[in-house]
């Protein structure tokens, strides 16, 4: 059995619609798929009232420090992508390079037959 990368957008637009995604993290090529991903996660966000300041952009750099971007703008997302849920208080939480790969690669990938 084999596994490949799986662009599920509707997995995506109920994660971010439910509120319930603590931190939804994408490894974002600048693809068409990544491009397509970015367009349905602002506009679920929007129409789901996941407000500006609750919504953080993460990056990894090449040592794999995690870094929060407080600017939101969409043309200057980063590599990674992640969501705090509204019903959660206070900080993002900060993963290690480890923890993060992991969410990517169970979120970015599904075992195919």
């Amino acid at each position: 059995m084999s596994v490949q990368p799986v662009y599920d957008f509707g997995h995506y637009k109920q994660l971010v619609a439910s509120g319930d995604a603590i931190v939804l993290a994408f490894c974002l090529a600048m693809s068409p798929e990544g491009q397509e991903l970015l367009r349905i996660i602002q506009s679920e966000a929007e129409r789901a009232e996941v407000h500006k300041a609750k919504v953080k952009f993460f990056q990894v750099d090449p040592l794999g420090q995690l870094d929060i971007l407080q600017d939101c703008n969409v043309k200057r997302l980063p590599s990674v992508i992640g969501f705090k849920s509204r019903r959660e208080s206070g900080r993002v939480t900060h993963l290690d390079p480890q923890q993060l790969e992991e969410m990517i690669r169970k979120v970015t990938t599904r075992p195919v037959a």
